[in-house]
């Protein structure tokens, strides 16, 4: 019953790219704390009416990681091109560790004006509360499973899976 899935040869990514993607990570992150000490304004602390110190630093960790998943995409996309191991499996890191903070940050673009400018900055956001439960938020999550099933059903159609009906026509009910 699972010869079929036997058969293949074992997936082995070449060992750099899975390297590439943590020193990509990990170089981000560290631009992303970096960046939002920097732009920390003074005037601004956790307890404030709307919450513009969250709303600053997750804006900027947001952008930090979409330049991570961009650098991803890019890296996974050539070696995919040159038929090195490992490429889609780099942009599926990227999206896996940065789509819910890049959606955030579009959330938070499409729900404030002028972030970094405190004199003119205005956010539809009046508590922290509000912030954290805004439902948007959470939209990323729709946007990964439908993601997950559009990849599925591709590699369904593709003939990469193997169908219920292959397993069963195999002819060999041994499971050893």
């Amino acid at each position: 019953m699972l010869e079929p899935l036997r058969s293949r040869a074992p997936w082995k990514p070449t060992p750099w790219i899975l390297w590439v993607g943590v020193v990509l990570y990990a170089l981000f992150l560290w631009l992303s704390a970096d960046l939002a000490e920097r732009f920390q304004i003074p005037s601004d602390s956790p307890g404030d009416g709307p919450p513009w110190y969250f709303i600053r630093r997750d804006a900027i960790h947001g952008l930090c990681l979409l330049g991570y998943l961009l650098s991803c995409t890019a890296i996974g996309a050539v070696a995919m091109w040159k038929k090195i191991r490992g490429g889609a499996m780099l942009i599926w890191f990227g999206l896996i560790w940065s789509i819910g903070n890049v959606w955030e940050t579009m959330v938070i673009f499409l729900k404030s004006d002028h972030i970094f400018d405190p004199a003119n900055a205005r956010t539809s956001w009046t508590t922290f509360e509000s912030y954290m439960d805004d439902p948007l938020r959470w939209g990323w999550l729709v946007i990964a499973l439908a993601l997950t099933l559009w990849v599925q059903w591709l590699r369904r159609e593709s003939g990469n899976t193997p169908s219920d009906d292959a397993l069963a026509g195999s002819g060999d009910s041994r499971i050893s």
